[in-house]
């Protein structure tokens, strides 16, 4: 039935045609978007489509119909409702098709808002709506709502926009770091809402907060303070571009008034005050205010004086400072200051107190200002003074200020002198008294002859006037007359000079007219003495003079004259281009002339004239050229030299060479059939004729086949001919001769290769003709075919295109696969030119695994290198890979060794503490430490914990269920082991291989303490032991070290032990006070307790007994005292050292003379429970208790029986 059916239906689509296929894009409510019918054949026919929501009464609002073009057709329109439509296409009116196609939600994110606000101040966001693919919505067909609502926040509604909601106006009532704005998109309907938020910052201006205030200030200089705005919490600060002021109680502030903020909320000024003393500092913003107080101190000057005046006459410079202390700094100087300077006496005696000079003026921004030539005028001791409103004034040190001449003497340094040689003149001015002149005065240098250069005013320093470096510009003697000129008085000297010279050195001695050479004129104070290297620049001449006969000139490079530097002129690049003997001569003025010693020249041919016999010719024919050669200095060359022919190109040409001087000629001949360029030159080749051009013409080869074929099993003959330029006869005496034979792919055709069989590149012509016989050609394609020799012209053949046949294939495995990771298998195919075949064929994959083999596995193509991607094993082992190409009836196989992936566990941090969470991440990995398998997952992985070896408390954690991992990984959190002990981690997946974690040790903690009393009550001093039982964070038993000790309440008088006993033990605790208790267990931090138990310690009897009972205040008895416990049966032996009180009073019904004893009671000493006084005796007379008390104890007195006492003495009134 199931056969007939099909056959049916078969027989029905051969009929009807193809099948009605429908596919659909995405869809989002309202947003254009399309699907496309297909149906082959069609063209001009209708399509039609129908719908049928699941849910609403939705729409396909578009082309219900359309016409089939290209065998499709499109159906462009937009859904109204969200929901999910059955569409039925009908194609034809036979074949239709149906999808369902589901419509989604548009996405809305905000793309324009102000990351910070104020609180309850207005602002504006736009939301952006997109179809699911993220196209942004046109708005033409949509119609929704954008609300932004929510905690803290108005509701305002969104003003459409093609695909953009604009929402003014928001405004949030709280501050905050971080305030979430939620917002909702709807359609009218409310079928669906999209929602987000986006989160801002909210600032509020409530108070200020002053961040940086300096400690002290310095008048004129700037100190920097600033202050935050936040909200009443103070951690939210106010970063909205804003202003607030600055003011300052007395005016004197400057730099303060209004300051815009920064990003970080933080206002800032630069300020400086003009006043000191105590200053009020107010910030006001809006509302809000803050006062600072600050403390104003007077900044200070410094003073320098660049000379020390001690004549009336002397000029110095005065530098004024303001620091802002006294060794100090000028940095944050702000503003300009008006700085006086003044002189101020010293002695008494001083002529006056004028200062010459500009000595007011205001400093500049470096807080500095130099008085410049200032002169003491009057005679004394003084200090110059500099001071300024609101700064600290200075002095400067004492200065004391200074009368005929009787005498010059004058000496040289060097004593002998040489022209342009610097000296050094010391004069010594003599005064009245026969000592050192100290009054100020100048002292001049005359001399009459002009000669003497590089005098310079000179000043009387203590009776020493000294001049450097001045010198003569000529020899001889001369006169020298010295001034000075307040008080006036002057002096002649005779001084002679020396001439000095010039010496000469080459860099290398001249040889060779094409070498340049250098020669340097150092002018000395005596030939090979030392050098002048100041009063220059002297000029220096140079003159060639030739030495004997046989010049063939004197032509040289040097044109003009050289001033020296540093003593030397340098003259370089010269040549002498002349052949022979020479010798240079230097002259300059002033100075004696300097000589060379003799060297000779030798030149070289400069330019060469060439003429040749013909212009073109055939191959082996010689050619002829006359020359004429001329010298450097442009005169027949005279010296012996060799002349020879430069060829371009050189290949191929034979040539002569020559050695007649001044005129000959040389010959060439080429093998070669080319345009060539000849040039006649010397030996070295430096020196050529202009180019003569030659032409020899070029041969023709030409190639011939037998058959032209079109597959790689049909031979023909190849033919090769040498032919002449016209081409019209065979070159027979060209010899023997090697061509290069050239296959190459036809243009436009696609070759496989270019194999030949039998394989050949060259072809040796002998007389211009050689045949090869029986030639295939292996590879695919279309061929030209040529013989090439040289550049000389070839004609090609071209043969039909030609089939040749697949022979090989080969496969490529990795060498590593690993299951369920993803890999490629490379096959190139070959042909029997052994290249890459190029023609199509289908490649076909399989193997042995019984269908571990996962993947696409056949590939068409006409490429030779084909690569099936994506492949992957899901279980491992060796098997064998068969690749066939079943055209050609070719196959290769190959081993694939596929490994067990692994799974991969890392720990964010080991484990090692039951409190802190941690997190494994388990990776599927080809190898540990290898690459991650992120391909055909998921994949579901689970833990286990394990113990490692004895010793666990228990194996108690938070871990709960599997994972499944996302992109090869699968994530932990919040994992907590609770038991203590070595452990380690198992990670499991059925499709991989275990993965364990290295052994980590968890340390836990107690988690609860339960702790019995045997007791509710106890004697003091008495132990009372309290056992517990620890509970680890696993609930089981703790086993870990810990020290368990008792907390008391109150603490007073408690004494207890502790225990490191777990997980149960026991604890005793005695009290030396009487009262309830609460008490405690606890570890070692307190961090856990156990439930309060109750013990009360009972109050203990302090009994005091009496050795014997007096009756008579002579009887002696001993005082016994016993503590004992509560029930007054036993000592309290273990109760230690106590200090009880003891007292004797009257007994109640008694009446007694006084308590009198022999010696007074107060206090005994009770050791273990007892005490004893030894010894008593009462002397007054009555009935006595003696009780013994400390704190709050019962006591439990002695009575005495009626003692009588004596009578001591009588007093008569």
């Amino acid at each position: 039935m199931k056969i007939l059916l099909f056959l049916f239906q078969f027989l029905i689509s051969s009929v009807n045609g193809g099948t009605c296929t429908v596919t659909p894009n995405p869809f989002t409510v309202s947003i254009t978007s399309s699907f496309v019918a297909s149906y082959t054949p069609c063209s001009g026919t209708s399509m039609t489509v129908t719908w049928t929501p699941t849910l609403t009464s939705g729409q396909f609002v578009g082309s219900t119909s359309v016409i089939c073009s290209n065998d499709a057709g499109t159906f462009t329109g937009y859904f109204d409702k969200f929901d999910t439509y059955t569409v039925k296409v009908a194609c034809t009116s036979s074949q239709s098709a149906t999808i369902s196609i589901t419509v989604n939600k548009p996405k809305a994110i905000i793309i324009t808002y102000p990351s910070t606000v104020e609180k309850n101040i207005g602002f504006t966001i736009v939301i952006q709506v997109s179809d699911s693919t993220g196209v942004v919505d046109t708005g033409i067909n949509s119609n929704f709502l954008a609300t932004v609502s929510g905690t803290n926040l108005n509701t305002v509604s969104g003003t459409k926009s093609g695909g953009l909601y604009t929402c003014t106006n928001i405004m949030v009532s709280v501050a905050s770091s971080s305030f979430a704005v939620p917002y909702t998109i709807t359609d009218s309907s409310g079928l669906w809402s999209v929602t987000g938020s986006q989160a801002v910052k909210v600032v509020s201006a409530d108070k200020f907060i002053v961040t940086s205030v300096p400690i002290t200030y310095y008048t004129f200089f700037s100190s920097s303070i600033s202050v935050s705005i936040t909200d009443t919490s103070g951690v939210i600060y106010y970063t909205l571009s804003s202003s607030i002021s600055l003011t300052e109680s007395t005016s004197s502030l400057i730099g303060g008034g209004a300051s815009s903020t920064s990003s970080t909320g933080t206002y800032s000024y630069t300020v400086h005050f003009i006043t000191s003393g105590t200053k009020t500092l107010t910030f006001i913003y809006n509302s809000i205010t803050a006062t600072v107080t600050a403390t104003v101190t007077k900044s200070v000057l410094k003073i320098t004086v660049s000379a020390t005046p001690t004549l009336s006459t002397t000029s110095f410079n005065v530098d004024v400072y303001v620091n802002n202390i006294v060794g100090g700094v000028t940095t944050n100087y702000v503003s300009p200051n008006m700085i006086t300077l003044s002189l101020t006496p010293t002695t008494s005696g001083n002529s006056g107190t004028t200062l010459y000079g500009t000595k007011t003026g205001n400093t500049d921004s470096s807080a500095h200002i130099q008085f410049t030539s200032l002169k003491i005028l009057s005679s004394g001791s003084f200090k110059i003074t500099a001071s300024a409103t609101e700064i600290t004034s200075i002095d400067s040190s004492t200065y004391t200020i200074t009368n005929l001449v009787s005498d010059i003497t004058l000496s040289l340094n060097p004593t002998t002198i040489h022209t342009y040689v610097n000296f050094d003149a010391t004069i010594n001015i003599i005064g009245e008294d026969g000592n050192n002149f100290l009054s100020a005065t100048s002292v001049t240098l005359t001399d009459s002859s002009g000669y003497l250069k590089g005098l310079t005013p000179l000043s009387n320093v203590g009776g020493i006037a000294t001049i450097s470096n001045i010198y003569y510009s000529n020899y001889g003697t001369f006169s020298l007359t010295i001034a000075t000129a307040t008080p006036v008085f002057s002096k002649v000297f005779s001084i002679t000079v020396l001439v000095s010279a010039i010496d000469l050195t080459f860099s290398t001695t001249p040889s060779d007219s094409l070498v340049a050479f250098t020669i340097t004129a150092t002018v000395k104070d005596v030939s090979g003495g030392t050098k002048i290297i100041a009063n220059g620049p002297f000029a220096i001449s140079m003159t060639l003079k030739p030495s004997g006969s046989g010049q063939s000139g004197t032509v040289w490079t040097y044109t003009s004259s050289q001033g020296t530097s540093s003593g030397d002129a340098i003259f370089s690049n010269l040549y002498i281009k002349s052949s022979g003997s020479f010798y240079i001569v230097a002259t300059s003025t002033g100075f004696s002339n300097g000589q060379t010693s003799v060297f000779i020249i030798t030149n070289h041919v400069k330019t060469i004239t060439s003429t040749a016999s013909t212009t073109s010719i055939d191959l082996f024919t010689t050619v002829t050229f006359t020359y004429s050669l001329i010298g450097d200095d442009d005169k027949n060359f005279i010296l012996g030299t060799t002349v020879s022919i430069v060829a371009s190109p050189s290949t191929g040409i034979t040539s002569t060479t020559s050695t007649t001087i001044t005129t000959g000629s040389v010959t060439l001949y080429s093998s070669v059939a080319d345009t060539y360029s000849f040039q006649i030159a010397t030996t070295s080749g430096s020196v050529k004729s202009s180019s003569m051009s030659i032409i020899f013409l070029k041969p023709n080869i030409v190639l011939t086949i037998s058959t032209n074929p079109a597959l790689s099993t049909t031979p023909f003959n190849i033919d090769v001919y040498l032919k002449n330029n016209a081409n019209n006869a065979v070159l027979t005496n060209s010899g023997t001769l090697t061509f290069t034979f050239v296959m190459s792919c036809a243009s436009g055709s696609t070759c496989s290769g270019l194999v030949t069989n039998p394989s050949f590149t060259t072809l040796t012509l002998t007389s211009g003709y050689v045949t090869i016989s029986s030639v295939k050609i292996l590879s695919s394609g279309k061929f030209n075919l040529k013989a090439t020799y040289s550049t000389w012209t070839s004609v090609s053949v071209t043969t039909n295109t030609i089939t040749n046949l697949a022979s090989s294939i080969t496969l490529s495995i990795p060498s590593a696969i690993y299951t369920y990771n993803n890999f490629d298998i490379s096959a190139t195919v070959t042909g029997e030119d052994g290249n890459n075949f190029i023609l199509s064929c289908t490649l076909t994959l399989s193997d042995n695994s019984g269908g571990k083999f996962m993947g696409t596995k056949t590939l068409t193509s006409s490429s030779a290198a084909k690569t099936l991607s994506n492949l992957y094993y899901t279980g491992d082992g060796t098997f064998s890979i068969q690749g066939d190409i079943v055209e050609y009836s070719i196959s290769r196989s190959g081993s694939a060794i596929v490994t067990a992936s692994v799974i991969e566990t890392t720990f964010t941090d080991t484990p090692a503490d039951s409190s802190i969470a941690f997190t494994v991440t388990a990776k599927i990995k080809q190898t540990l430490g290898g690459a991650t398998v992120t391909s055909n997952g998921p994949f579901t992985i689970s833990l286990a914990l394990v113990a490692f070896g004895p010793g666990q408390s228990g194996s108690v954690w938070t871990y709960a269920s599997t994972q499944n991992t996302n992109l090869g990984e699968a994530t932990f959190s919040n994992l907590k082991i609770k038991s203590s002990g070595n452990f380690y981690i198992v990670a499991s997946c059925p499709e991989f291989i275990d993965s364990q974690s290295n052994v980590f040790t968890i340390k836990n903690h107690v988690k609860t303490i339960t702790a019995i009393s045997a007791v509710t009550s106890a004697d003091l001093f008495t132990s009372v032991t309290i056992t517990y039982t620890l509970k680890g964070d696993d609930d089981l038993d703790f086993i870990l070290p810990t020290t368990v000790s008792v907390v008391a309440s109150p603490s007073s008088g408690i004494i207890s032990t502790t225990s490191t006993v777990v997980s149960s033990g026991s604890v005793t605790v005695s009290s030396s006070i009487a009262g309830t208790y609460s008490f405690e267990i606890a570890t070692t931090s307190n961090s856990v307790k156990s439930a309060s138990i109750s013990i009360t310690f009972l109050v203990p009897k302090i009994v005091l007994t009496l050795s014997v009972t007096p009756s008579l205040s002579s009887t002696l008895f001993n005082i016994y005292v016993n503590l004992k416990n509560n029930a007054n049966d036993a000592v309290l032996s273990n109760s230690g050292i106590l200090i009880v009180n003891l007292a004797i009073v009257c007994s109640s019904g008694s009446t007694c003379s006084g308590s009198e004893t022999i010696q007074k009671l107060s206090t005994l000493t009770l050791t273990s429970g007892y005490g004893t006084l030894s010894s008593i005796k009462i002397l007054s007379s009555g009935k006595f208790d003696i009780s013994a008390t400390y704190s709050t104890w019962t006591s439990i007195a002695a009575t005495t029986d009626t003692i009588t006492n004596l009578v001591s003495s009588l007093t008569f009134t």
